[in-house]
């Protein structure tokens, strides 16, 4: 009777053994399903404006970034507006005509808007048309995504692209002035929800 008596020791030791590690598989497998996936971060919340995150902007602070870095006369139409600044470039960004910017009642940024010159040296040192892809590829260094690229003409007077980067957080828009081959670039930074009745016509 002894070695019955071992062998069922033995059997139950091994039983035993086996639903232990069993029940340690299945709580490790119950504890990576219950693991939460980190939230998806917007590749677009991070773009930046003169080192300024737009996402964070306000009336408030837009004035002090312009301010503090230098180079820029705004509007005296707009300096008692609280929905919308004016600046003109004369000593930094030169490239441009001016920098617009709209706000919503609450005077967080709703929008900025920059309009290029006709042509500039510093894209490729050469005083020659700026062009939409040349601002496009400035923009694509920060967003690390790719944009909706969109072929426009109008009149006869040839084709140009158009860019669109667009998530939860923003749109940005590389465009030219009424959709033509002629017309100066600008690039439009929405910040959503975006407000159409503030948004830059």
């Amino acid at each position: 009777m002894k070695q019955p008596l071992k062998l069922l020791t033995l059997f139950q030791l091994i039983m035993s053994l086996l639903l232990t590690n069993l029940s340690s598989l299945s709580f490790a497998a119950e504890k990576k399903e219950t693991r939460q996936t980190p939230p998806k971060t917007s590749s677009l919340e991070n773009v930046t404006f003169l080192g300024a995150k737009l996402i964070e902007q306000d009336l408030n602070s837009i004035r002090k970034l312009l301010w503090n870095t230098g180079g820029f006369i705004q509007a005296k139409s707009t300096v008692q507006q609280k929905n919308i600044d004016k600046f003109y470039p004369w000593s930094n960004l030169r490239d441009s005509y001016y920098i617009e910017c709209r706000y919503t009642p609450e005077g967080k940024l709703s929008s900025l808007y920059r309009l290029f010159r006709y042509q500039s040296i510093k894209f490729n040192n050469q005083r020659t048309p700026i062009t939409t892809q040349e601002v496009a590829q400035q923009i694509q260094k920060q967003v690390k995504q790719t944009p909706k690229v969109i072929t426009k003409s109008w009149g006869g007077s040839g084709t140009y692209r158009a860019y669109i980067w667009e998530d939860d957080k923003m749109k940005i828009i590389v465009d030219r002035q009424g959709s033509e081959r002629w017309g100066k670039v600008f690039v439009l930074y929405q910040i959503k929800p975006i407000q159409t009745y503030l948004a830059y016509q």
